[in-house]
């Protein structure tokens, strides 16, 4: 029964996060999968292994990576929606630059470490 309660819970903390989450745009993916690497972050305090430090480290770090990528879409169009032309593309050829690169990284992490975060 309190296994009910426990996953109830768990709905309850992902609810903003879906209600808010559109198909159209990476940035929801990248909410998304900040938000289950934060929850992971948090739960690497109850492990009882050798390297719980190391292993929250590399989780929180792909966390920061995604929440960058979507800091860097959002504030992207926040700050440039009135902007000249030449501005405009100015300011997007550097975020992109910024942007592949933190996926290029993220990608990296997932690729390197995610299979030994739950050994």
């Amino acid at each position: 029964m309190s296994n009910i309660f426990w996953n109830i819970g768990r709905i309850i903390k992902w609810i903003p996060v879906l209600w808010n989450n559109f198909d159209w745009d990476p940035s929801f993916l990248y909410e998304v999968m900040a938000f289950k690497l934060k929850q992971m972050e948090l739960n690497t305090y109850h492990w009882h292994v050798a390297d719980a430090d190391i292993r929250r480290k590399q989780i929180k770090t792909a966390r920061i990576l995604c929440e960058r990528l979507t800091d860097e879409i959002e504030s992207y169009f926040n700050e440039n929606s009135m902007s000249p032309v030449y501005k405009l593309k100015k300011h997007w050829n550097l975020s992109e630059v910024r942007k592949q690169a933190d996926l290029d990284m993220l990608c990296d992490y997932i690729r390197r470490y995610s299979h030994y975060w739950w050994d």
